[in-house]
């Protein structure tokens, strides 16, 4: 590994975007809009006044484009430092109300509310001309930008998912991230903004995984368990749980279209009701009716019809990440599934 640094300004971080030269692809990266507005404000701040702010990690690599011969960057660490700070560039958000003044040869200047365009001049030549310190590592391996990461983020709060992603490596990260943009994930699943920020949608995906691995012997859904399974993907990455959990998903979202249902599409209910697609493929069920006993079963839970009944709320307490409520659900849910296209057949005979 080979270690070097420059100095960078903001505009030369939006330059190297621009030109494709700078990028976020790093699989294991935190998403974005990790921040909060006072967070944002705080760090455009901090660089106007000169105060210390983190180096960016990257690591380089040499090519050729157009036949010319350059450095491109893929950021490690301070991919929220790049991207908020060429945001505020770009004038996309005002800075918090309570954002302190910041003071330029000897003269105090508030800043609060201001978009970059609003800023005095020599708060806006001070914003330009400060730098931020860049190091390029050239000759790393896939290892080291892993290890580096957790590194740099050691006494950084992550969310056991993001933690966990780290643990997985590469590989298995760039397949979950691929998963995770999957149209049922972002336009049919519920999740809050802070649950999407903290990375459960993936911790979501994973406990679905566990279902689908067949030589797992799943335990719990515990965040320890997570974490055991996420060392499993990467020692070996098995493509065929990956495959059948997009085809899974693809046969929700064919059902809901752009719907959502905000009480059946929680997290806590994804992984057993995503894995019972695959029983709903291997018993060849009419897909033409699949909508119909979604609303039907979301209703039933939700306590709105008793045309079939279940018990699947005695499993989906406080506790349903004990093996024995995961198991009760799926259970419960597989045989709701069965009765009403039992009932269906009949119907249509």
């Amino acid at each position: 590994m080979i270690k070097a640094s420059m100095p960078m300004s903001v505009n030369k971080f939006e330059k190297l975007i621009e030109d494709e030269r700078l990028n976020f692809d790093f699989p294991i990266q935190r998403a974005d809009e990790q921040w909060n507005l006072m967070q944002k404000s705080l760090l455009v701040q901090s660089l106007i006044v000169d105060y210390f702010i983190p180096p960016v990690v990257t690591a380089a690599e040499v090519e050729t484009k157009d036949g010319k011969t350059a450095n491109t960057y893929c950021v490690l660490d301070g991919k929220q430092r790049i991207t908020n700070l060429v945001s505020y560039f770009k004038g996309e958000y005002a800075l918090h109300p309570d954002t302190p003044s910041v003071n330029v040869d000897g003269t105090y200047f508030s800043i609060g509310k201001m978009k970059y365009e609003d800023l005095p001049e020599p708060v806006k030549i001070e914003f330009q001309t400060k730098t931020l310190n860049m190091y390029y590592l050239s000759d790393i391996t896939e290892e080291q930008k892993v290890e580096l990461y957790y590194r740099l983020n050691n006494g950084v709060y992550l969310s056991v998912h993001q933690k966990n992603k780290a643990v997985m490596g590469v590989s298995a990260s760039i397949k979950l991230n691929k998963l995770s943009e999957h149209p049922f994930m972002t336009k049919n699943a519920y999740f809050t903004p802070s649950q999407k920020r903290k990375g459960e949608d993936q911790a979501v995906l994973l406990q679905t995984l566990m279902l689908f691995d067949e030589e797992y012997e799943l335990k719990s859904f515990a965040s320890d368990e997570l974490t055991k399974y996420a060392e499993r993907l990467h020692e070996e990455v098995n493509e065929v749980i990956f495959e059948a959990l997009e085809k899974a998903m693809s046969v929700l979202h064919d059902a809901y279209g752009d719907d959502s249902d905000k009480f059946l599409l929680r997290k806590i209910n994804l992984p057993t009701l995503i894995y019972t697609m695959k029983h709903f493929d291997d018993k060849g069920y009419n897909k033409q009716h699949l909508i119909e006993w979604l609303k039907l079963f979301s209703d039933t839970v939700q306590d709105k019809s008793d045309e079939i009944p279940t018990n699947y709320k005695e499993f989906a307490g406080s506790w349903g990440i004990k093996k024995v409520n995961v198991l009760g659900r799926l259970e419960s849910i597989t045989k709701h599934l069965d009765e009403f296209y039992i009932q269906k057949v009949k119907i249509e005979v």
